[in-house]
């Protein structure tokens, strides 16, 4: 089915009449989420697209018939195509080129001093189980499964943000990979409620996160939450927006308590703060 509709991306057919795609984001920074929002009254009966050489379809939600695109962190700046597929009743697919502008951000520098063990651990038990973990998380963010379950996302803690995402970090003065998420100066004990609806497909101990959860939303959209002191939900099961995932804590490799909290899409990493201001439940 993918090769087929590569081969959609890649013929040369007119535009469709009434297409009224449009980036609602047509500027965004690495890292952030961009939207893709369809304006016209009549739409396509599918479209399916391709960005950053990711599938992605086309879904009706509460801000109409959308897509989601994940710029990752590591995105260098530039032009880059939001190549469309339109399907219309007569099943002939029409393509359409869009054009998607990535600035770089500066997010700043995070210095933490930790112990040794805790940033460059050699015992060989523990760095195979470190491996092991980095592959299911690898093959976790890889799938793409069904149709977008996530209408609006909210805040899963209401507490003020203590460590944004994307700084650069330097762990006892050897630069490490940005900060993956965005981190909330939760107390411990505070309910951590889901953002959106989403499959529980993950809920257990890390190295690196301690006691996580991970919710699929579908359409290649998963959510973590790290460090938490008790899980609230298992594997398999669905919950809607506002039920409990677990209980802020300090598990894993932190320094105290509080949530954090990353979000990719399509494998890319993404600022869930850019996911609360273009697909978030306060949007008008």
């Amino acid at each position: 089915m993918k090769r087929l509709l590569i081969l959609f991306l890649l013929c040369s057919s007119p535009y469709f009449a009434y297409a009224e795609w449009i980036v609602a984001t047509p500027t965004v920074n690495n890292g952030e989420l961009a939207l893709l929002r369809w304006q016209g009254e009549s739409r396509p009966d599918m479209t399916v697209g391709s960005f950053n050489q990711k599938i992605f379809y086309a879904e009706m939600t509460t801000l109409g018939t959308v897509a989601l695109l994940g710029v990752d962190i590591e995105t260098e700046p530039g032009q880059y195509p939001i190549q469309l597929v339109n399907v219309g009743k007569d099943r002939v697919p029409q393509l359409e080129t869009l054009w998607l502008e990535v600035k770089e951000k500066d997010r700043g520098v995070s210095r933490l001093t930790l112990p040794p063990e805790m940033v460059t651990p050699k015992e060989p038990e523990l760095l195979a189980r470190i491996a092991r973990e980095r592959r299911l998380l690898t093959h976790i963010f890889a799938e793409d499964k069904g149709v977008l379950l996530a209408d609006l996302f909210s805040r899963p803690v209401p507490d003020p943000l203590n460590s944004s995402f994307g700084k650069k970090r330097v762990l006892n003065g050897l630069p490490r990979a940005p900060h993956s998420g965005a981190d909330f100066r939760s107390p411990s004990g505070r309910l951590v409620r889901a953002p959106a609806h989403g499959n529980v497909v993950f809920a257990g101990d890390l190295y690196y996160t301690g006691n996580t959860v991970i919710l699929d939303h579908g359409a290649g959209l998963y959510s973590l939450y790290a460090h938490l002191s008790q899980l609230l939900c298992s594997v398999g099961k669905r919950l809607s927006q506002g039920e409990p995932i677990g209980k802020v804590g300090s598990t894993g490799r932190s320094t105290g308590s509080h949530l954090h909290w990353t979000i990719r899409l399509r494998e890319a990493l993404i600022d869930p703060i850019s996911v609360l201001d273009h697909f978030g439940s306060k949007i008008p």
